[in-house]
C-alpha cells in the first residue's frame, strides 16, 4: 500500500508516541477534506457497481481515484490501531464483520455489512475469480465458521499442521469474499488474530499485494500449496513467556 510523505510522518510520530491513534485519525480526516481529485470522472461513465460504491462513501470523494486515496489514508491508521488493540470476541462471522466495521466505518456507509445484507444476491467476480454468490453467504459462512469452531480454532497444532489448516481456511474465507470492498485487509486482520489466539504470530501485512493475489488465485483453482508456503514463511511461534 502506497503511503505519501504525510502518512509516513504520521506513522513516525505514532511510533514515537507523539501522536495517538485518535489524533492521527482526526488529522487524516482533516487532510482528506482538502484533497481535490485531479481527474474529474463522470460518474455516469462508471459501471453501475462502481457508481454504487462511489455513492456509498462518507469522505466526499468525487471519483474512484479520489475515493481510494482517502480510503487508504484512513484505513492505514485504523489498521495499526486494530493490530495494537484487536477486536474482541469469538472467531465467527460476526467477528469478521466487526473488523470490517471498525476498519471502514469512516469511509463507507456499508462498513460491517456483507453483500447479502446490501442486497447483492448474485455472483461476485474479481480478477477472474468467482466468489460466493450473495444469496449463499449466510449458508456458506455458517458452514465455514462452524467448521473452524469444531476444529478448536486450530489451537495446539505444530507449525506445519497449523500452516496447512490456516491455508485451507484462508482459501475458504477468500472465496467467501463477503464484502463489497475491503475483503483482503479484513481477512488479513482476522487471520493474524486467529493465529495469535493459537500461539503464533502471522505477519500477513508483510506479504506484497501481488504475492497474496497470486497465492489466493492459485488456491482458488485448487493449488493450495502456494498459500500454505506463504503461511509457513510468515508464521512464528510465540514463546510461552510472551503470551498474554
Amino acid at each position: 500500500m502506497f503511503a505519501d510523505k504525510y502518512d509516513i510522518d504520521r506513522l513516525v510520530r505514532m511510533a514515537k508516541n507523539d501522536l495517538s491513534y485518535e489524533e492521527a485519525r482526526i488529522e487524516a480526516i482533516t487532510e482528506i477534506k482538502n484533497i481535490r481529485a485531479q481527474i474529474q470522472d463522470k460518474n455516469t461513465e462508471l459501471p453501475l457497481f462502481d457508481q454504487e460504491l462511489l455513492s456509498s462513501n462518507k469522505v466526499e470523494a468525487i471519483n474512484l481515484k479520489d475515493l481510494f486515496l482517502k480510503e487508504q489514508k484512513l484505513t492505514l491508521i485504523t489498521e495499526l490501531s486494530i493490530r495494537d488493540k484487536p477486536v474482541t470476541g469469538i472467531f465467527d462471522f460476526n467477528y469478521l464483520q466487526a473488523i470490517h466495521k471498525r476498519l471502514f466505518d469512516d469511509v463507507y456507509t456499508f462498513a460491517g455489512k456483507d453483500r447479502f445484507e446490501m442486497g447483492y444476491p448474485g455472483v461476485f467476480v474479481k480478477g477472474g475469480t468467482r466468489f460466493t454468490p450473495g444469496i449463499k453467504l449466510p449458508e456458506v459462512s455458517k458452514a465455514l465458521f462452524d467448521a473452524l469452531r469444531d476444529d478448536n480454532f486450530f489451537v495446539n497444532l505444530d507449525h506445519k499442521e497449523f500452516a496447512q489448516e490456516m491455508a485451507i481456511f484462508f482459501n475458504g474465507l477468500n472465496l467467501l469474499h463477503p464484502f463489497r470492498e475491503g475483503n483482503g485487509r479484513t481477512q488479513r486482520l482476522f487471520m493474524e488474530s486467529l493465529a495469535q489466539n493459537a500461539g503464533y504470530i502471522l505477519s500477513l501485512h508483510q506479504v506484497s499485494q501481488e504475492a497474496m493475489i497470486r497465492a489466493c488465485q492459485n488456491a482458488a483453482k485448487g493449488f493450495i500449496n502456494s498459500l500454505e508456503i506463504l503461511m509457513r514463511h510468515h508464521l512464528e511461534l510465540i514463546e510461552t513467556s510472551d503470551r498474554s
